[in-house]
């Protein structure tokens, strides 16, 4: 990478005091956990791609959570894997909090006397780790507390609708705003998002940058033949079973009333969560024990969405759904509801699929059977995917990022 080091002080600002090595940059992303969502497959994809760049990197999760990290095989080998808390009796109700519901009693117990402790644990670790970073990429913006004092460019991605964030609580969400100051660079994952922190937090704008989650088609190919599925039609729904984000109920109850008008395909719902038992008991209060089919949790999905007639995402709010994006590059028909943010962009304003208002079960319904029937919306929305989906390939999305690091740079296809 050939920049001066007078123009790299300049185009992060003087809070960069560390000089750097820029041939080969040392360049660390932090998680605060790593399981098995949408941020953790972008993060993975990030790591293979700029693994193949020259520079170093280093992943720090922040708690370890042995038998939940589902992806932790697929991390690149080259990558430098560091856990700033280690499975143990501190982490214990936070991981217990992943897969149901704890007491009131065990949040308080937890409050008092483990946050702080790990907290501090973490802090002392991570500025450790932070010594030896020309860039710190704080991949889900947690991490901002603990970065006051670190001497490297300070990065952050944020992949959440801002005014959704905190539940929109307005005092959670002026606090979290004025702590993001401490970041050089501030990575939105669509354009809606960076208008909405435009304007919460004016003061941010100069920091903020939009770079759409990569999808590597050669990738996705390879994934889409790992195994065979069903030879048959079938719908197909993939997130985390948790309804305070991602309304499984409102798919259900539109694909009951849809049922009652025509002749519906299998619904496969794959993904796992606290609300399973709530969304299964809901599936056969519906009478669709037979026709709705809870598959938990596979590592890959690719193959079920390459093959699937209609794929739906029902969610009320997102940042940017990668699934959906995996969905588009595949071709698929795309119902979705029209959250905030990101499946409006992903769809372009609902010419590459079907969008509906979020928590409509007779629109939703009205969709399905739309997507499924109409050859001529089938034809045209096909069309309408083949030039949209370029737009988030890895390689405009690496190109993008490694900008923010001062290097232009024409990449090969990944």
């Amino acid at each position: 990478m050939h920049f001066s080091k007078k123009l790299f002080k300049f185009a992060f600002g003087k809070s960069v005091i560390k000089e750097l090595n820029i041939s080969r940059m040392n360049i660390t992303f932090m998680l605060s956990r790593f399981l098995n969502g949408g941020i953790d497959t972008v993060l993975l994809r990030y790591l293979h791609i700029i693994g193949g760049t020259g520079h170093k990197l280093t992943l720090v999760i922040g708690t370890e959570y042995k038998g939940l990290q589902r992806f932790e095989s697929m991390i690149p080998p080259t990558v430098d894997v560091k856990y700033l808390l280690r499975d143990n009796m501190l982490t214990s109700i936070p991981k217990k909090k992943l897969s149901q519901k704890i007491s009131t009693f065990q949040k308080a117990v937890d409050a008092v006397l483990f946050a702080p402790i790990r907290i501090a644990l973490q802090k002392t670790r991570l500025k450790k780790i932070l010594m030896q970073s020309d860039v710190a990429v704080d991949f889900d913006c947690t991490f901002y507390s603990k970065l006051n004092n670190a001497n490297c460019i300070k990065i952050a991605f944020f992949h959440f609708s801002i005014n959704h964030y905190h539940r929109g609580n307005t005092r959670k969400l002026n606090r979290l705003c004025g702590k993001m100051k401490v970041y050089d660079k501030i990575v939105m994952i669509c354009n809606k998002m960076a208008e909405e922190l435009a304007q919460r937090a004016p003061f941010l704008s100069d920091k903020v940058h939009v770079i759409y989650n990569p999808i590597s088609m050669s990738e996705l190919t390879q994934k889409a033949s790992e195994y065979n599925v069903p030879d048959e039609d079938f719908i197909v729904s993939i997130a985390r079973l948790e309804e305070h984000q991602k309304d499984f109920t409102t798919l259900i109850k539109a694909y009951a009333h849809a049922k009652q008008s025509c002749s519906l395909p299998k619904l496969y719902i794959i993904g796992e969560g606290r609300d399973k038992e709530y969304l299964e008991t809901l599936s056969k209060e519906h009478g669709l024990e037979e026709n709705v089919v809870f598959l938990g949790f596979i590592p890959n999905p690719i193959p079920w969405v390459a093959k699937s007639k209609v794929f739906v995402l029902s969610s009320k709010y997102e940042g940017l759904p990668t699934v959906l994006i995996e969905a588009l590059a595949l071709n698929r028909i795309i119902v979705s509801s029209d959250c905030p943010t990101g499946p409006a962009e992903i769809l372009n304003n609902g010419k590459c699929g079907i969008l509906v208002p979020m928590g409509d079960a007779k629109a939703m319904s009205d969709a399905i059977i739309k997507a499924l029937h109409d050859n001529n919306l089938r034809s045209e929305i096909e069309s309408n995917i083949a030039q949209h989906k370029q737009t988030f390939s890895t390689e405009h999305c690496l190109n993008k990022f490694m900008e923010l690091l001062g290097e232009n740079r024409q990449t090969e296809s990944y």
